[in-house]
């Protein structure tokens, strides 16, 4: 049984082993329709013989089925949603381990994110209280986890090296498992009653987590890295297994592909140190087939790595655009690629036959506004920030943008004091004065037009702003330049425009 169908990824996962029966409770309609969306990554998990589509509440299902399920997968959204955190009570993960057959799996999906420890540790500790013979795993090493269950005497089952299960595992195009041995490197703690400790548990009559977690939703708590860290468990035979992964050159290149599969990038892949010719080229192909397939910048913090994805990618787009699903899109990443290389004649082009696909796209045209002021073709700039504007009046950027060069351009053929304050004002108005490069942005206007005390007023508002948010010393340097100029009674000219 799975709880919770979203895009139906999971059970349509489930579908590659051999169950004979998938349960898939779900309670809104409307996501079951949106769920269509995914069906060429969900295995058409639907359309499945052995699916069996329940719309209703998972606990009402659990609490009224006879049904007795070997697994169970709860994956509900999570807890700070109104009536979700009755899908983690004691009570629920009680009823849920009743409905198991003996040896049965419970997995429970929990994130860290949007959490502090307390509130994750309540989680933690009320499935611990119900499932003492239970793991933690992570899913990503981002913040996301699973609290697996043993309702039997089984804990982490071994991993044989050639495990039966792997011919199941590979069907699936959403991830690239190429030993099984690689699930012990997920493995963050087999003893969950010590690592989440004494304390309280959350229930039908204690609903702690109902009033906890929504006040975590913009928070992220560095405690909960930090003790797991330290209070996590995992058994020798673990840790013996962990250590030969990450002393294999292979093992890592098969993790760095599993990785990539789930599009999850950790801030040290590399190529591993010592790789020899045959291992290098295995690494580099798993590269270049994940950006020639993934039109989005991988956060690589190796530069070579950035540089190589970059030249799969410009390559891949310019030899396939043709086939490109939306050629405008396609265009416009092109042109930023080239922007990032500051060939600026190439990417002016690119954004150029991006806007002839697409001529109503405000912000392809404030791209290449952004890229003519770069070349110093201000004219032409000017005018397609002014495209811009007409097809979205509220594009900060280009407000902002085209303010600053009509209140600071040494031209005064093109400066023009009257159309930069408006631009500024409005601007400032969408920010509710609170953007302090918009305010500086007005303070040239200000200045341009002689208003000399209104500049001084709203630099020095800027200015308080830069400083509560720790801004930039060489930004806050030059507005304070700006301010000393107004505060004699001289406007700000710059002829490079680079605008703040």
């Amino acid at each position: 049984m799975v709880l919770g169908l979203a895009s139906g990824i999971t059970p349509g996962e489930v579908l590659y082993y051999p169950v004979d029966k998938l349960d898939i409770l779900e309670i809104s309609r409307e996501v079951v329709a949106a769920s269509d969306f995914f069906r060429p990554w969900n295995n058409h998990v639907l359309a499945h013989p052995k699916t069996n589509l329940i719309i209703q509440d998972g606990r009402a299902h659990l609490q009224l089925t006879n049904e007795k399920y070997d697994v169970i997968i709860s994956e509900p959204s999570n807890p700070w949603m109104a009536g979700l955190a009755t899908l983690f009570t004691q009570d629920f993960f009680l009823l849920a381990k009743d409905r198991l057959n003996r040896d049965g799996i419970f997995a429970q999906f929990i994130h860290s994110y949007q959490m502090d420890w307390p509130t994750f540790a309540l989680v933690g500790r009320t499935f611990a209280e119900v499932f003492p013979n239970s793991l933690l795993i992570t899913t990503n090493f981002r913040g996301d986890f699973l609290l697996i269950g043993f309702k039997g005497q089984n804990h982490l089952p071994r991993l044989q090296n050639e495990n039966p299960a792997m011919v199941h595992a590979r069907q699936t195009k959403n991830m690239m498992l190429q030993d099984s041995q690689l699930l012990y490197g997920i493995v963050v703690s087999e003893d969950l009653p010590r690592l989440f400790g004494p304390g309280a548990i959350h229930s039908d009559a204690r609903p702690r987590l109902e009033y906890a977690a929504p006040k975590s939703l913009y928070y992220s708590d560095p405690q909960i890295e930090a003790n797991l860290q330290m209070n996590s468990w995992v058994s020798p035979e673990t840790e013996r297994k962990t250590m030969q992964i990450q002393e294999s050159i292979d093992q890592k290149i098969n993790l760095f592909a599993y990785f990539l599969s789930v599009h999850v990038i950790l801030d040290d892949m590399d190529c591993p140190a010592g790789a020899n010719p045959v291992q290098k080229e295995r690494f580099y192909k798993l590269t270049d087939d994940y950006c020639a397939h993934n039109l989005v910048t991988p956060p690589f913090k190796s530069i070579d790595l950035r540089q190589r994805c970059k030249a799969v990618q410009i390559d891949t787009i310019e030899k396939h655009i043709d086939q490109m699903p939306d050629k405008a899109v396609s265009y416009g990443y092109l042109a930023r690629l080239y922007e990032s290389d500051k060939n600026w004649e190439k990417a002016a082009l690119f954004f150029s036959k991006s806007i002839q696909i697409k001529p109503d796209d405000a912000s392809v045209h404030e791209a290449l506004a952004n890229n003519l002021r770069r070349q110093g073709r201000i004219r032409e700039s000017i005018a397609e920030y002014r495209k811009a504007l007409l097809l979205n009046p509220d594009l900060g950027g280009a407000l902002n943008s085209l303010g600053w060069i009509l209140a600071t351009i040494g031209d005064s053929q093109i400066r023009n004091s009257r159309e930069a304050v408006k631009l500024a004002e409005r601007t400032c108005k969408l920010t509710n004065y609170k953007n302090p490069y918009a305010l500086d942005t007005l303070g040239a206007a200000y200045a341009a037009g002689g208003r000399f005390s209104d500049a001084t007023d709203a630099v020095e508002k800027a200015l308080q702003l830069m400083s509560e948010s720790g801004g930039k010393a060489d930004r806050i340097e030059a507005m304070q330049q700006r301010l000393r100029l107004y505060q004699s009674g001289k406007m700000y000219v710059k002829p490079d425009l680079d605008i703040p």
